[in-house]
């Protein structure tokens, strides 16, 4: 039992009978019309508009059966003589004749849905019929209309309930039909343009063929569409990327109209000017091949040649995705026209079609998606210049820190080194001085008495002051050098505790000379020689020290001293 419609479901399948009456449209009956509007959400337009595409559908393949019925009897000879040949091919096209006061202006979302002839059949060019009907026809009327009706109410609510793949003989095609390849999609694409240049000795911008094959043949003047070299789904991608119309053109063997698209529509200079714009992306491909006949059942083609226009379009204002409204645009079939290339596919209806009514439709939608999407790359572009500026400006205070750093750290080397070099000369001076008070009291002999052997001897140091001793003759030279090192602490109280400090070995950094004759003595050569036997010091002499007596400044002089003042 039907549930209870509410009042505003009632109003809404009055709204679609009512505009259904006013169209001139077929209405179905009330529960028909209550399963269409619960399939389309309620919606009395989508619901129309669904209808009539549908009625268009059913009026063309209606035609199609009648002519093919029409030239079964024709060539049946027990009924051709009781039946006359034009007669049934004037009324079996008599049914599918186009009438553009019937059809609507738009199919699906926008595309020219009428069509003459149906099915891909060319149009009866015989003239109109007589008015005479056989008993034959009669018959066969009477017949097949309970059949008729059944096929076109299955065809009917088959096509609402998007159920169509399983009534594959009343849509046409299907599984059975033919063999279906299975090949690579680029490689189907690659054999459909090799077969359109085979042909129609037209060359794709995109050809397949060698050079040789076109040479080999008189020149070129005709060119086909630049034709997708890939997948459907990979042409349906990149038409979202690049924001742009798809184009998608589908052929079937088995239609002998295709023949004539591909020689007259295919390679119009006109339409291949208008789909070699950067604004489309031609895909083709023929039914026998399993993507192709995929993409036939996706976007419900029912006869061939077969175009369809694809593009974004903006998002559905009743969809709501998990995170609230979407903004996101959609691809959307804008179009489809099918049938005789006479008239629907012929070159001047899609061209005038793409002109005066696809450009005009979508070129400000996708203007705005462009323009979006170059800000977007504009933004991203200067995102990354921003990211590499800063990256840039990054390495270099980096680098400047670290340069910062490595000064730092060598200065600090420097000063440490300095300190040690310092700590070092002050620990020296220190041993010296500690070394000067051990080497007086352990190094420098006692001054002996005056006596007739005591040797004297006078040193004028390098600082112009003169010392004066007496050292016994078995003295060695080494106690005399002792005596002058120490010359700077003499005046002071020896510290018998005094030791020699640890590590620490005394060089001498002066040399005694004799006055006349001059001669050096060396440490190193006489050090331990006693004086006696030692050339020019057994006897009293006079020294000179040459070098260097810590301890032994240079006194300032009487100007000095007064420029010190002065100052």
């Amino acid at each position: 039992m039907a549930m209870p419609r509410t009042s505003n479901q009632q109003d809404a399948i009055a709204s679609l009978r009512s505009f259904l009456q006013s169209s001139r449209s077929s209405v179905p009956d009330d529960d028909i019309l209550a399963t269409l509007l619960e399939v389309e959400g309620w919606n009395v337009q989508r619901a129309a508009r669904l209808v009539e595409e549908d009625s268009t559908a059913e009026r063309r393949r209606s035609g199609a059966d009648d002519e093919t019925i029409a030239r079964f009897f024709a060539q049946d000879p027990q009924i051709r003589g009781s039946m006359n040949h034009d007669q049934l091919m004037t009324t079996s096209s008599s049914s599918s004749v186009y009438d553009p006061s019937r059809r609507p202006l738009y199919r699906g979302s926008g595309a020219p849905s009428g069509r003459p002839g149906g099915a891909g059949l060319r149009p009866n060019p015989r003239g109109p019929d007589n008015g005479t009907v056989s008993v034959a026809q009669m018959i066969w009327t009477a017949l097949s209309f309970p059949l008729s009706l059944a096929s076109n109410l299955l065809l009917f609510l088959a096509r609402i309930l998007r159920i169509q793949t399983l009534f594959f003989s009343l849509f046409g095609g299907g599984p059975g039909s033919h063999s279906l390849s299975r090949s690579d999609p680029r490689i189907s694409a690659e054999n459909f343009v090799r077969e359109l240049e085979e042909q129609t000795g037209a060359r794709s911008s995109r050809s397949v063929l060698p050079n040789e094959d076109v040479g080999s043949r008189a020149p070129l003047t005709k060119v086909l569409p630049p034709f997708f070299i890939g997948g459907y789904a990979d042409a349906l991608r990149a038409a979202k990327e690049q924001i742009k119309i798809l184009a998608v053109v589908l052929v079937s063997r088995e239609h002998g109209d295709v023949g004539r698209f591909k020689q007259n529509t295919l390679v119009d200079s006109d339409l291949v000017d208008l789909l070699s714009k950067d604004d489309f992306i031609v895909w083709g491909g023929d039914v026998k091949e399993r993507e192709a006949y995929q993409v036939a059942n996706t976007l419900q083609a029912s006869t061939y040649p077969f175009v369809a226009f694809i593009a974004l379009q903006p998002p559905r204002s009743t969809s709501r995705s998990s995170g609230g409204w979407t903004a996101s645009p959609r691809a959307a079939v804008l179009s489809r026209l099918e049938g005789s290339p006479s008239s629907a596919t012929s070159a001047a209806t899609i061209a005038s079609h793409i002109s005066d009514i696809l450009l005009p439709r979508t070129r400000t939608y996708l203007e705005r998606l462009r323009a979006e999407k170059r800000r977007r790359e504009m933004e991203r572009q200067l995102r990354e210049e921003q990211d590499r500026a800063y990256q840039e400006a990054s390495r270099r205070d980096a680098e400047r820190i670290a340069k910062k750093r490595e000064e730092e750290r060598c200065q600090a080397l420097e000063a440490q080194r300095a300190r040690e070099e310092q700590e070092q000369k002050k620990q020296l001076e220190r041993k010296k001085v500690a070394w000067q008070h051990w080497a007086l009291q352990h190094l420098v002999p006692a001054e002996p008495p005056s006596s007739v052997d005591a040797v004297r001897l006078s040193f004028r140091l390098p600082s112009g002051k003169t010392l004066a001793r007496r050292f016994s003759p078995m003295d060695t030279v080494a106690s005399v050098y002792a005596f002058v090192a120490t010359s700077s602490v003499t005046a002071e109280v020896g510290d018998v505790s005094s030791q020699k400090p640890d590590n620490y070995e005394h060089e001498y950094r002066f040399s005694l000379v004799t006055g006349y004759p001059r001669k050096r003595i060396e440490f190193a050569e006489a050090g331990t020689k006693q004086l006696r036997d030692v050339d020019g010091l057994s006897q009293a002499a006079s020294l000179i020290v040459e070098g260097h007596i810590m301890g032994d400044e240079l006194a300032p002089t009487d100007d000095e001293m007064s420029e010190e003042d002065e100052v």
